[in-house]
C-alpha cells in the first residue's frame, strides 16, 4: 500500500508504483500485478512514464523495465501504424535493462524522470543524468540459435576424432559434426548411459540475456526444463532405446528458438536382445511340452491305481473325492491365473503415480476376477483415464473387460481418436464388431466414465456412458455433477453419438470417477443400500485429506458399513487432484 508514483496512460489504465510491491495496473475492473516473478527488475519502483508509442517505462531499485503490448512480433513500435497494432493487443510484454545493457548506475531517484517533447526519456540517478532517445530505441528481434558443442559419456570428456583404445569398439557413430565435438548417429552400450550435453548460442546484442531450456523426448513427461543460463544438461541411467535430446534458447527478443534435435541410441543388454527372448520362448515351449508328457504319465498311473481299488466301494469314494478336489484346485488355479492376466492389463500403481502424482485408486473385485477395471494412457501431453464397469462380475465380467480394455486401447492408439466422446463411439464399434462374430446374440458391454486431462492448460474433456463425473470444487467446497449419456458402450436401444464435455479446472479441484459398486453396497444398521447421495456426502467430508488418505478412508468406511454383509458388486473409485 506504499504508493510512490501514479500514471494514467492514454488508454485510461491507472499504473501504481509501490515501495516493495512492484507495479499494479488497474483497467477500471480489475488489477494486474507485475513483480520480479513476472520479470520486473525490482519490486521497489521509483517512477512511471509513458512515451508517445504508449510504452510504459518503470525505473526501479535495480534497473529499468518497460511494458509494451504486442500483436504478432511487433513489440517495439517505430511508427504510428505499429503503435496502433500494439494498442489493440490484450496482453503486455515486459522487458528489463540493467548495467550490462549500458546503464551507468542503478541508484535512480524518486520520481526524477520525464519524457520531453522530442520523445526522449530522462532519469536522474546518483551516477548522473541518463537519457534514452525513444525514437531510435529498438530491441533486437534476432533469436539466438542453439548448437551442440560437446557430449561427455559417464562424466568423461571424449575427443570423438581420436577415440582412445580404452573405450574399445562399443561406441559406434558415422562421423563427427563439423566444427563441433559430438558424433553423428551415436550408438552406445547399455552401461554407457550417463550423458552430459554441452551447448551454446550467440546473441551479440545482449549475450547476458541468453537462457536455455531442454528436454529428453519420452522422459520427464516431455516437459521443458526451467530456463537457465547454464549451458549443459546431464542425464543419468538413461534406459536403452532410441532417444531425442532437444534444446532451445531465448534472448533479448523474448522469443524461443526452434529446438535443436540430437538423436542417439542406447543398445540393450544381451539378456534383453531378440535372440535372448527367442531362447526364453524355446525354454518355455520345452517346459510346457515336458509338463504335458509328465501330466499324461501321471494320469495314466492314477487310472491304474483306480482300477486296482474299484472292488472296494469305500476306497472308490475316497479316490473320487481326491479327483474332485484336484479338479477344484485346477479350476481355482485357472481363475487365479486369469486374475494375473487381468491384473497385467491394468496400469500398475507406479505408472499411475508417474502421470497422476496426486491421485488414488480404490479397486475391490467382488470375486477373484472382476468386471470392473480402470484404464489409463497418455498422448501428446494429455492424460487419459477411465473407470469402467462391464456387464456382470467374476469370470464372465472379466472376459468382457478384456474385450473392452482392448477396444479402448485401439480407439486411442490405432484409430487416433482424441476426444472422449469419439473414443466411446469407436470403442462401441469395436466391441460390437467382436460380439457380432458370435453365433449367439451377445448384449454385453460396459458403463464408463472417461477423462482427457491436460495439466498444462487445466482443461478437462469428459464423456460418460451411464456413469457420471463428480468434480469437487476446492474454492466452493462442493461437488459439481456432470450427467452422462444414458446409454451403454455396447448394444443398446438407441446408439447415439456420445457427448464430449469441456470443463475448466482450477488448482485444488478433485476429479472423481467411479462405478456403481460402492454406492450399491448393502449394510449399516438397517442393512440398506448406501446410495449415491450418502457416497457423495462422504466424499465432500474427506476432500481436504491427501489423496492416499482419502483411499484409506473410503476403504475403512466401506468395510465398516458392509459389516458381515456380502460384497454385492465390483468396486472401482478413482480420485485425481489437479
Amino acid at each position: 500500500n506504499s504508493v510512490r508514483s501514479i500514471l494514467e496512460d492514454k488508454n485510461g489504465n491507472l499504473w501504481f508504483g509501490t515501495n516493495g510491491g512492484g507495479v499494479s495496473k488497474y483497467n477500471g475492473e480489475s488489477f494486474t500485478h507485475y513483480t520480479e516473478k513476472e520479470g520486473l527488475s525490482n519490486n521497489i519502483v521509483w517512477s512511471i512514464l509513458e512515451d508517445k508509442f504508449e510504452r510504459v517505462w518503470v525505473s526501479t531499485e535495480k534497473g529499468l523495465s518497460y511494458f509494451v503490448s504486442g500483436v504478432g512480433r511487433v513489440v517495439h513500435p517505430q511508427n504510428e501504424q505499429e503503435k496502433t497494432k500494439v494498442s489493440l493487443a490484450p496482453q503486455c510484454n515486459l522487458f528489463t535493462f540493467v548495467k550490462a545493457d549500458g546503464l551507468k548506475g542503478l541508484d535512480f531517484f524518486w520520481n526524477s524522470a520525464l519524457i520531453d517533447s522530442k520523445n526522449r526519456a530522462w532519469w536522474g540517478s546518483g551516477k548522473g543524468l541518463v537519457m534514452l532517445d525513444l525514437n531510435a530505441f529498438k530491441i533486437s528481434e534476432e533469436i539466438p540459435q542453439p548448437r551442440l558443442t560437446g557430449l561427455d559419456i559417464n562424466e568423461q570428456f571424449i575427443d570423438y576424432r581420436n577415440i582412445p583404445d580404452s573405450l574399445g569398439n562399443d561406441i559406434a557413430f558415422n562421423g563427427v559434426q563439423k566444427f563441433e565435438n559430438h558424433p553423428l548417429n551415436l550408438s552406445l552400450p547399455y552401461d554407457k548411459n550417463h550423458l552430459t550435453f554441452l551447448f551454446a548460442a550467440i546473441d551479440w546484442s545482449a549475450p547476458h540475456k541468453i537462457q536455455y531450456s531442454y528436454r529428453m523426448l519420452g522422459l520427464d513427461n516431455n516437459i521443458w526444463s526451467k530456463p537457465s543460463k547454464e549451458a549443459k544438461a546431464e542425464y543419468r541411467n538413461l534406459p536403452y532405446g532410441t532417444h531425442t535430446f532437444q534444446v532451445r534458447t531465448i534472448g533479448a527478443s523474448q522469443h524461443w528458438s526452434a529446438p535443436l534435435n540430437y538423436t542417439f541410441t542406447i543398445r540393450p543388454p544381451w539378456w534383453r536382445t531378440w535372440w535372448a527372448y527367442a531362447f526364453y520362448v524355446a525354454a518355455f515351449i520345452f517346459g510346457f511340452f515336458s509338463y504335458i508328457k509328465w501330466r499324461e504319465r501321471a494320469l495314466k498311473q492314477k487310472q491304474t491305481e483306480l482300477e486296482h481299488t474299484v472292488a472296494e466301494r469305500t476306497a472308490e469314494v475316497v479316490e473320487e473325492k481326491k479327483v474332485v478336489e484336484e479338479k477344484n484346485r485346477e479350476i481355482l488355479d485357472s481363475i487365479t491365473y486369469a486374475k494375473r492376466i487381468q491384473t497385467a492389463i491394468l496400469p500398475p500403481p507406479r505408472v499411475v503415480k508417474e502421470f497422476l502424482k496426486n491421485s488414488f485408486i480404490l479397486y475391490l473385485p467382488k470375486d477373484i476376477v472382476a468386471g470392473d477395471f480402470y484404464w489409463m494412457d497418455d498422448v501428446e501431453e494429455t492424460i487419459y483415464f477411465a473407470a469402467c464397469d462391464c456387464t456382470g462380475h467374476g469370470v464372465p465380467g472379466a472376459m468382457v473387460s478384456v474385450v473392452c480394455n482392448n477396444a479402448l486401447n485401439r480407439s486411442l492408439n490405432e484409430f487416433a481418436e482424441r476426444e472422449p466422446g469419439r473414443i466411446f463411439d469407436r470403442t462401441r464399434e469395436l466391441v460390437l464388431e467382436n460380439f457380432f462374430k458370435s453365433d449367439e446374440e451377445v448384449k454385453d458391454g460396459m458403463d464408463a466414465s472417461l477423462c482427457a486431462l491436460n495439466l498444462q492448460t487445466m482443461q478437462l474433456l469428459w464423456a460418460g456412458a451411464n456413469n457420471p463425473l463428480w468434480i469437487y470444487r476446492a474454492q466452493e467446497k462442493r461437488i459439481e455433477e456432470h450427467k452422462p449419456d444414458k446409454q451403454p458402450i455396447g448394444k443398446g436401444y438407441e446408439e447415439l453419438p456420445f457427448t464430449t464435455h469441456h470443463i475448466d479446472l482450477q488448482n485444488g479441484d478433485i476429479i472423481y470417477l467411479f462405478t456403481d459398486g460402492y454406492a450399491d453396497q448393502f449394510g449399516g444398521e438397517k442393512g440398506k443400500k448406501l446410495t449415491r447421495a450418502s457416497f457423495r456426502e462422504f466424499l465432500v467430508g474427506i476432500a481436504s485429506l491427501e489423496m492416499e488418505k482419502q483411499r484409506e478412508a473410503l476403504l475403512k468406511f466401506h468395510d465398516e458399513y458392509r459389516g458381515e454383509q456380502e460384497q454385492v458388486d465390483d468396486i472401482c473409485v478413482m480420485g485425481v487432484r489437479v
